[in-house]
């Protein structure tokens, strides 16, 4: 019913106007400067009832393309990737739903321990003791990591590798720069599609910096070779910091036993729905003698006054808590309540599970990659290995042939052209979620595309 949530009548509000010594709402505004204010009414249609409403938007999504009804090859950093029901079960219980910030250990418990537990999971993925509870997404926990390293080594210079997500170098820039972290990079291997290591070590030769930020796969779905890179690193007074995808832990070492120092991840393939895009988790992981530049908390067993067994948070050293202007960092945000998704999902796995589950994405993306040599007009420009995600040269318009794949019901990839000298190219990812039918009608749905 039109105005039924208009909750003030005009008595009501002509009596809080008087309360305080003003004759209209229109003089609550007077200190705002005439040209910036809007002198009509919004642009907006009449009120309709809630049915009317209801029948509209479900009008609008029905036009929505999603990945229930698309076989998707899109990745690009979020994936698709299959969520176990058991989580989604056990994250919807109220005390968790409800939540917020466990200041009050003795009233948080359950939570506490969740967080705790999510830590000692993500250890094991990422081979480092010190995991932080959590950042707000994979290009925030970035640059967590960099600041950290230029907190640690007492420089503000960054050096980078071209191959990282160009969403997660826009958001270096956005923090860093405004704080004079001169920002540096490095390019790729035009044959490998790895990080040039020859000029890597000249310019750690040449120049100090605080560290070297690369990615893994990286956004051409290079596996990156951790060790021999961080050798390099090694060689110079700089820290190594790998933002990775967590599932490659499953399949190779962790990057702590690779010798990386700090370790960052998207932890979205970990039980978290695409949702649009949105929301995420930042995976932070460190050496134990770089503990105290961790941002955001860390939750740790302790024993309270009566000497009992308890969980409480350890270290929070954020800016709108106990550090203020020395925080260890300035984005308050976390992700408590996705951190307990991906724990039950690591959980609900086990180790055994985790890595058949890298496996599978290995295996189906190589077998996709192997039906597609069979095509005339394709091309891999790239020679480096891959996990789940690779760059295919096209014949013709990468646009052109996404848009016919869409008509067919298929999210064929990402236009990754005019990146890194590719003229017409497509970032194609693989999950579990797809068949070997999807994976081969898209092969031939691909063909019909270049012809």
């Amino acid at each position: 019913m039109a105005g039924s949530y208009n909750t003030h009548s005009e008595q009501t509000r002509s009596e809080m106007l008087g309360e305080i010594g003003v004759e209209s709402i229109d003089h609550l505004f007077d200190d705002v400067p005439g040209e910036v204010r809007l002198d009509r009414t919004l642009d907006l249609p009449q009120a309709i009832s809630e049915w009317e409403l209801e029948s509209i938007l479900k009008s609008h999504s029905r036009c929505n393309q999603n990945v229930d009804d698309f076989s998707c090859l899109i990745g690009g950093g979020k994936y698709n990737h299959q969520v176990p029901a058991v989580v989604d079960a056990i994250v919807s219980r109220g005390e968790f739903l409800t939540s917020y910030t466990p200041y009050q250990p003795e009233m948080s418990q359950g939570i506490l321990q969740a967080l705790f537990e999510y830590q000692q999971l993500m250890s094991k993925v990422t081979g480092l003791p010190v995991v932080n509870s959590s950042s707000y997404d994979g290009a925030t926990a970035l640059v967590d990591a960099a600041w950290m390293a230029c907190s640690i080594q007492g420089r503000k210079r960054i050096l980078v590798s071209s191959a990282i997500w160009d969403e997660h170098r826009e958001v270096l820039d956005t923090y860093l720069e405004p704080r004079g972290v001169k920002i540096s990079m490095v390019g790729i291997c035009n044959r490998t599609g790895g990080v040039d290591r020859n000029e890597l070590e000249e310019r750690l030769g040449k120049e100090e910096f605080a560290g070297f930020l690369f990615q893994s796969p990286n956004s051409l779905g290079i596996v990156e070779d951790v060790e021999k890179i961080n050798r390099i690193i090694q060689k110079s007074d700089c820290l190594s910091v790998l933002s990775f995808t967590p599932l490659l832990s499953g399949l190779l070492k962790t990057p702590g036993e690779m010798g990386v120092d700090i370790v960052v991840g998207e932890g979205q393939p970990l039980g978290i729905h695409l949702n649009a895009g949105g929301s995420s988790l930042g995976i932070l992981s460190t050496k134990d003698c770089y503990r105290r530049f961790v941002p955001g908390r860390i939750v740790g067993k302790v024993t309270d006054i009566k000497g009992n067994l308890a969980y409480s948070l350890v270290f929070e050293d954020r800016e709108q808590q106990v550090a203020r202007d020395k925080a260890t960092s300035n984005i308050c945000s976390n992700q408590a309540m996705n951190a307990i998704r991906a724990c039950i999902f690591l959980g609900c796995y086990g180790e055994a599970g985790f890595a058949g589950l890298a496996r599978l994405n290995y295996a189906k993306a190589h077998y996709l990659r192997d039906r597609l040599g069979t095509l005339k007009g394709l091309s891999f420009p790239f020679s480096g290995p891959f996990f789940n995600e690779f760059v295919v040269g096209l014949p013709k318009s990468a646009g052109d042939v996404l848009a016919y794949l869409t008509q067919q019901s298929i999210f064929g990839g990402l236009d990754c052209s005019q990146k890194f000298g590719l003229d017409h190219a497509i970032l194609i990812s693989v999950t579990e979620n797809l068949s070997k039918s999807e994976l081969d009608h898209f092969v031939t749905q691909l063909g019909e595309a270049i012809r």
